[in-house]
């Protein structure tokens, strides 16, 4: 078996002995924080999955794309893990913000019929949190709408985004050198350039747009 492959597998066993583990066992308390590892954890080995199958089908530069969502997972359950309860917290408020944001700018710009599903999603939103005791989240409409665009953990740290992530949890290096070239993947970075049109010699130009599957 080719090691990428066996890479994959040992993966996927790891992945389904947690899911094992973690469907047999009852939780007691800090649901918050619960759901959101388990949160990061089904998002990155989803994506792991597409990962494995994008590879295998001969699309690597997009399997790229998708192994730089798993390693922004990777480090907001580190972030999560070294403040487990103040953190959750912070990660719950920021998705009934976000989500009462993204309600308000649907009702402004949405279309009229959607108003009648959107009131009643508003009603359940505000129910929600209103169980958790964090109704202050609508107290600003216009604030909610610019946290669509803020990461949950922007409030928690010095710095904004992955970059002020990585140099919350001291590995500010690996920026450069690991998230910035998959980044390049996702954006279209001109350090992909060569993989997508050659010039073999100065009257040809070469387009490379079909996969190359690798071998199982």
């Amino acid at each position: 078996m080719e090691a990428d492959q066996q890479l994959f597998r040992i993966g996927n066993e790891l992945a389904n002995e947690l899911i094992f583990q973690l469907t047999s066992t009852k939780f007691s308390g800090q649901f918050p924080y619960r759901r959101a590892s388990l949160f990061f954890f089904c998002r990155a080995f989803k994506a792991y999955q597409a990962v494995a199958m994008l590879w295998r089908e001969g699309f690597s530069e997009d399997a790229y794309s998708l192994a730089r969502t798993v390693y922004e997972l990777r480090l907001q359950a580190i972030y999560l893990s070294r403040d487990p309860a103040p953190r959750a917290k912070l990660f719950i408020r920021h998705w009934f913000k976000a989500g009462f944001g993204t309600l308000e700018l649907l009702k402004k710009r949405g279309r009229p019929e959607w108003l009648q599903s959107l009131e009643i999603a508003e009603r359940e939103i505000r129910a929600a949190a209103a169980e958790l005791g964090i109704v202050d989240v609508f107290d600003d409409p216009e604030d909610a709408k610019r946290a669509i665009g803020r990461k949950w953990w922007d409030a928690g740290i010095r710095g904004t985004g992955i970059k002020g992530l990585v140099e919350e949890l001291g590995i500010g290096e690996e920026y450069d050198w690991v998230y910035a070239q998959m980044s390049d993947y996702s954006h279209s970075g001109l350090r992909t350039f060569h993989m997508f049109v050659e010039q073999p010699s100065e009257s040809e130009i070469r387009m490379l747009y079909e996969p190359h599957p690798n071998s199982s």
